[in-house]
């Protein structure tokens, strides 16, 4: 009698652990995939971090997480994360009672972009009973990989007559903050420049001088239309990276710029633009705008971009930089529509033949930007 019950115990157990199993393994189990930093910049390194926690008394000897993100993201030093269309991650835990396990996988950001896991799923196996379950977690883990910002020194001569442009083209306001030295005096000085303890000293009148600040603003049309009828990513992506270095020069230079182009946003869809970047919060804006161009999305023509910004950026007083890879008929019409009111553009045009590049347009200053 013993001898049948002994099984018949062991097979009702067998089965109530099972169910058991079924129907509490989720309970109390928490997952959370977060990157370590908010965001970082095209080749440099992220970790991301896994926590896994279970509240229970009941173990998990054999659960499996996985989660995808878009491709730009390697991690060439671990042997659980591949790249195919996307970004595929599966690891491997065991939980025993009211353990958490935390894991840090360090990612290269080799791509610009907007990076984000919006779910995971969790796939645990019952080793009695030898069948898999799996759930869906919900995330919010979202990373800026910006653009990389070039090597000035390539951009030396354009910037110079970018900047002697607007700097001719602005007005000049003295800076009341800054001192330059002391000069004498001269009828048309108004008397608060007086600097009375020098003029003391000396017997005549002296008045302090200041530096001058220039006031100015550049307008940046970066088109991302496929150069010359062929998808080429990396001369977009260098257009891209121009924007942004262009703009922090301008910066550090203490003039303002703005952003428009034909690039579409990643989440909104909407085409982006960035219309005030001067100080260091404008620039971070600016690079997440521009990390969040999506170039698989539809683009509309450049011609049109310029043609609709023509009425205002065609005047003396206007300041321009072009940015396009893409020298076909309608945008160099165009561009020529930008200067048909006296005002000049400086056409930058990232390129990977310098020499298979030039463009001869009155108003224009064309600068082939080999890579």
């Amino acid at each position: 009698m013993i001898i049948i019950l002994i099984p018949l115990a062991i097979l009702i157990l067998f089965f109530a652990y099972n169910r058991m199993f079924r129907n509490n393994w989720k309970n109390g189990l928490e997952c959370e995939v977060a990157f370590e930093r908010e965001y970082v910049s095209e080749g440099e390194s992220c970790l991301l971090r896994e926590v896994l926690t279970n509240r229970k008394r009941l173990p998990l000897l054999f659960l499996q997480l996985k989660f995808d993100t878009d491709r730009g993201l390697l991690a060439p030093d671990y042997p659980n994360a591949a790249v195919s269309d996307r970004m595929y991650v599966s690891d491997v835990f065991s939980l025993r009672p009211f353990e958490r396990v935390t894991r840090h996988i360090e990612f290269v950001c080799k791509k610009r972009g907007y990076y984000r896991i919006t779910d995971a799923d969790l796939i645990v196996t019952n080793l009695f009973e030898g069948k898999k379950d799996y759930t869906e977690v919900l995330q919010n883990a979202n990373l800026y990989v910006y653009p990389a910002l070039l090597n000035t020194e390539v951009l030396t001569i354009p910037f110079e007559h970018l900047v002697g442009q607007e700097q001719r083209r602005s007005f000049l306001f003295e800076d009341p903050f800054t001192f330059r030295g002391v000069r004498d005096y001269v009828s048309t000085d108004p008397m608060k420049n007086l600097n009375w303890k020098l003029t003391a000293k000396t017997g005549s009148l002296k008045v302090n001088q200041r530096d001058a600040t220039v006031s100015g603003h550049v307008s940046i049309f970066l088109n991302l239309e496929d150069p010359q009828g062929l998808f080429d990513t990396e001369l977009l992506e260098q257009g891209i990276r121009l924007a942004m270095t262009m703009s922090v020069m301008l910066a550090a230079d203490g003039i303002g710029s703005a952003v428009y182009t034909n690039g579409r946003d990643c989440i909104t869809g909407e085409v982006s633009a960035c219309r005030s970047t001067k100080t260091d919060e404008d620039l971070r804006l600016l690079a997440r705008v521009l990390a969040r161009i999506d170039l698989s999305k539809e683009r509309d023509p450049f011609s049109q971009l310029l043609d609709h910004a023509a009425v205002e950026f065609n005047s003396a007083d206007s300041t321009c930089c072009v940015i396009s890879s893409h020298v076909k008929n309608d945008t160099v019409d165009s561009v020529l529509g930008m200067t048909a009111g006296g005002g000049r553009v400086i056409w930058l045009c990232p390129t990977k033949d310098r020499a298979g590049r030039s463009v001869n347009l009155p108003g224009v200053d064309f600068y082939p930007m080999a890579m």
